[in-house]
């Protein structure tokens, strides 16, 4: 289903650096994006999902559109959760039910980002998008 998604080549997409930031209060993860999520999805249901399957997001949202976001301190809790989603079809959602999921086609192999916290603000993480 998704075993095309971490193959050898995902080195050469991920350790590249989006872009060059000696700010001290950056912060790098890498993030999957999916997609066609049903509209109650919340991020605890995606929290949860991660958490019951033994992994520790570093950050995770979605949103009414079907969109969320997972993303992880290290490049291999990444890999383990994209081996959980080749063997799962679907989400459980806290509300009941099931959301079944894509991965975004322009992310397929996961993408690296940072974040930069606030100096107001140390819970606040701005999260920069790649262009």
């Amino acid at each position: 289903m998704y075993s095309e998604i971490m193959d050898d080549d995902e080195d050469n997409q991920l350790m590249e650096s989006d872009f060059s930031d000696n700010n001290n209060n950056s912060e790098e993860f890498y993030s999957l994006k999916l997609v066609d999520l049903d509209s109650r999805c919340s991020p605890y249901d995606l929290l949860r999902f991660s958490n019951s399957n033994g992994l520790n997001p570093y950050f995770v949202d979605s949103f009414s559109e079907g969109i969320g976001i997972v993303a992880f301190r290290k490049l291999n809790d990444l890999r383990k959760f994209v081996e959980v989603l080749n063997i799962t079809p679907a989400i459980p959602l806290l509300m009941g039910g099931l959301t079944f999921f894509s991965i975004d086609g322009t992310e397929k192999k996961g993408t690296k980002r940072k974040s930069v916290i606030d100096g107001n603000n140390s819970s606040s993480k701005h999260f920069k998008q790649d262009c």
